[in-house]
């Protein structure tokens, strides 16, 4: 059986429809019907529904569709890890870590990439969000994960985008704010807001006060610290509440809770920021790993 007729399945299956996933395989519409066509006949059993008024799988094909993604992703792993071995592939990757939740997803995909790679070494460095830009300019580490936003645009800085996520309010479980289910934009903008600003860092300030700005809110006071144990400390005394992404959790120890914020969604994006100008080629292979498990999002 072609591994591509599977993936065209898992394509079709994915975006529910086969015009987008002709194009996202980068293949005409017709070619892509007639392949999960045959894909049927070689299976014995139909995968998709036709009989349905909008896009359905039939109750094989959804088990198939599950099935398959396993499949498919077992397969590249094992095809990635013999190259390695086969390749020699052996070196080190240095991730600068800047202590703001990342690693949350970070340990997932290194979990991927040390299946692919698992005779590169990966070290870890404590990293400044002020001195990013001029550290990987004097290539003190490969790359580091976190918000991008004073970074994008910056000559001979790449970044490539991972994620999006929402963001929710960091409150004090003094504050009678956190006895409630979900939490407004005005009932915060009516609290000192306090926001992880290191300096030279305004971008993402800026993005982070778009959420108020944008529904016409102005946060009666704001005040900017620049380490996360700070802010968890200022918010654990209830001196104010922090707008953060759903990737940072409450300390529970320091008495914070994380509420939901209701109203219209606000994002925060996570991006690999690293020097343009790749000398090293193992932060080439982790970056593949990257824009492979953006595109499994």
């Amino acid at each position: 059986m072609n591994i591509s007729k599977l993936e065209y399945f898992l394509s079709v299956a994915k975006y529910k429809n086969f015009t987008k996933a002709a194009q996202s395989c980068h293949i005409a519409q017709p070619a892509i019907s007639q392949q999960i066509i045959s894909l049927e006949e070689q299976l014995g059993f139909l995968l998709i529904d036709r009989k349905a008024k909008e896009f359905c799988l039939t109750d094989a094909g959804k088990v198939f569709y599950q099935d398959t993604q396993k499949i498919i992703n077992e397969f590249y792993s094992t095809v990635e890890k013999c190259k390695s071995i086969s390749c020699n592939y052996y070196g080190n990757l240095t991730i600068g870590i800047v202590g703001w939740d990342e690693n949350v997803y970070l340990n997932r995909l290194l979990y991927i990439f040390k299946k692919y790679y698992p005779n590169i070494n990966i070290h870890f460095k404590r990293v400044s969000l002020n001195t990013v830009e001029e550290d990987l300019k004097n290539r003190e580490y490969d790359c580091t994960i976190t918000v991008p936003y004073d970074f994008r645009n910056k000559k001979g800085i790449g970044e490539l985008h991972l994620v999006q996520y929402k963001v929710h309010a960091l409150i004090s479980m003094q504050n009678p704010l956190s006895q409630k289910n979900s939490v407004t934009r005005e009932d915060l903008a009516s609290e000192c807001n306090i926001v992880f600003e290191p300096t030279g860092m305004e971008k993402n300030k800026t993005h982070l006060l778009s959420f108020y700005t944008s529904e016409g809110y102005i946060p009666k006071e704001i005040k900017s610290v620049s380490d996360r144990q700070i802010l968890d400390i200022l918010i654990g005394m209830n001196e104010g509440v922090a707008i953060v992404p759903e990737i940072c959790k409450a300390n529970s120890e320091l008495g914070i809770i994380d509420v939901p914020i209701c109203g219209p969604p606000h994002c925060v994006d996570l991006s690999i920021i690293f020097n343009s100008k790749i000398e090293n080629d193992k932060l080439s292979y982790f970056l593949d790993i990257a824009k492979r498990e953006q595109n499994n999002v």
